[in-house]
């Protein structure tokens, strides 16, 4: 089982892939996501600086690239099909698939988890083993315990501690108007 924590839970397209357990092959994965990871968090504080109405001669140009990149990508997603999508849940050091599909592959287990559907690039989760959930009264799952390198272990802490807190953010939100509109209150 796995332990509680801070988890992002979404319906998200993911795949079983292999790999070979090399090290010249889990740095090339590292690299992979760092890059991933790095255009995430870009995306994510340009969003946030959007918002807030600033913008310098920089910020426009990376937004320019931001946008550059997203339509190269959907040039590439157009030409390719997403995997299936299934409810995951990332953990700084797992990832449970609810899926009644059996998670195929030669070698080692990576699981490849697009976390944005507009960018063609998944995260690359290479583990060792995988375990499947067989339960009577819960759909099927199968989880994988991956290793990463420290620099992408950073950035996927801080992805997962970023959507957790805009998630409660929201359910406070949520639940702020409820009350308001529950007491007679009118906004």
């Amino acid at each position: 089982m796995l332990q509680a924590g801070v988890v992002l839970g979404a319906h998200l397209p993911v795949e079983m892939r292999s790999w070979s357990g090399e090290k010249e092959e889990f740095s090339a994965l590292m690299r992979n996501n760092l890059v991933l990871l790095r255009a995430l968090s870009t995306w994510e504080e340009e969003a946030l600086i959007a918002d807030e109405g600033e913008r310098s001669g920089q910020r426009h140009l990376q937004t320019k690239i931001d946008l550059l990149l997203t339509l190269l990508s959907a040039d590439i997603l157009a030409r390719s099909t997403l995997p299936p999508r299934n409810f995951c849940e990332l953990r700084t050091d797992a990832l449970q698939v609810h899926s009644a599909a059996d998670p195929a592959f030669a070698g080692y287990p990576c699981a490849a988890l697009y976390l944005q559907t507009h960018l063609a690039l998944p995260l690359l989760l290479p583990g060792q083993e995988v375990e499947v959930i067989a339960s009577g009264d819960r759909a099927p799952s199968w989880i994988l315990r991956f290793t990463l390198s420290a620099g992408v272990q950073e950035m996927l802490d801080r992805l997962i501690f970023r959507h957790h807190r805009r998630a409660i953010a929201r359910l406070r939100e949520a639940e702020a108007r409820g009350k308001t509109r529950g007491s007679g209150w009118t906004a």
